[in-house]
Order: C-alpha cells, then sequence, then structure tokens
C-alpha cells in the first residue's frame, strides 16, 4: 500500500494530525479571550409582528432623553415614556425604554444616524414595542422599537418608508 506523504516527505497522515492539534489549541486558547459580541437582531415584517413578537407593548409619548448606558460595547440612550395605554403587558403610567444602538463596540455614529426614540419626540402618539432585558424595558430591535400611529391608535398595516 502506498503512503501518501507531503512535500517535506512527512506522512500526510500525520500532518493533519498536527494541524488538527494546532487548530483545536488555538481555539481553545482564543476562547479565554474576552471580546464584545454582537446580538443578530430579529427583524419584523410589519409592526403587527412586532407586537406579537414584544413582550409589551405600550402607547404613549416619548417624553426626553434621561440617560446613556453602555450596551454591547456601545453607547445607548435611555428614554422616559409616558403611557397612555398598555396594549400587551402592564407597567406603570411613566418608563424608562433602552433604545439599543446599530453599532457594537465604540462608534462615532452608534445608531447609523439618528436614534428612531429621538424622532418619536416629535410624534403626538408612539406605540413602543419593548423587550424585558435584565429586568428593564428595551426596544425589540434598534430600527423597529417604536413607531407613530394615529389618533384611532391602529397600528401601521408597514413600517414606514425611510426619508430620502
Amino acid at each position: 500500500m502506498m503512503e501518501l506523504v507531503n512535500c517535506e516527505g512527512m506522512p500526510l497522515a500525520r500532518s493533519v494530525a498536527i494541524a488538527a492539534t494546532l487548530f483545536v489549541a488555538g481555539s481553545v486558547m482564543t476562547g479565554c479571550v474576552q471580546s464584545q459580541g454582537c446580538p443578530g437582531w430579529a427583524g419584523y415584517e410589519t409592526p403587527e409582528d412586532a407586537s406579537d413578537a414584544a413582550d409589551a407593548v405600550a402607547v404613549g409619548h416619548v417624553d426626553e432623553l434621561l440617560s446613556t448606558v453602555q450596551l454591547y460595547g456601545a453607547t445607548a440612550n435611555v428614554w422616559s415614556f409616558e403611557v397612555d395605554e398598555w396594549l400587551t403587558g402592564r407597567g406603570p403610567d411613566r418608563i424608562e425604554i433602552l433604545s439599543p444602538p446599530s453599532a457594537c463596540g465604540q462608534s462615532d455614529d452608534p445608531y447609523f444616524g439618528v436614534d428612531p426614540f429621538q424622532s418619536a419626540t416629535d410624534h403626538a402618539t408612539s406605540v413602543a414595542f419593548l423587550s424585558d432585558h435584565d429586568g428593564e424595558w428595551m426596544a425589540i430591535n434598534p430600527s423597529q422599537g417604536v413607531i407613530e400611529v394615529s389618533g384611532n391608535l391602529e397600528l401601521p398595516a408597514a413600517w414606514p418608508r425611510p426619508a430620502d
């Protein structure tokens, strides 16, 4: 039976075993390195889909920026929200909502433009789609956590088109 060898005359099976050992050892060693992970955010086809996925849905008004915190290594805004009605879930009449940034890690533009909650301060009435984040309210994702609604409080059938 013929034995396969690499260009240096070492049996190929031994070369593969050495490479595999080095790969595993390298993987184990890099597993010890602390790194900042970035979540894969779910996107929702419609506001109704977002409502179905949210832990709570509140109707009200984004009031003001309260503070910033670090989230996934980026600066994230925390907003006050005056609740007129809870469509799903329960809570007080005034809550704080963490608006997750689009970026992970240090960034001069963590929202890749304007934080949607900043824009929502101009809305007469908004719906906030919320997830429970360690006992605090956080928008369900960076771009679909808040939407303007009209006086009838019905969710729009589609997400608004981005401004050009």
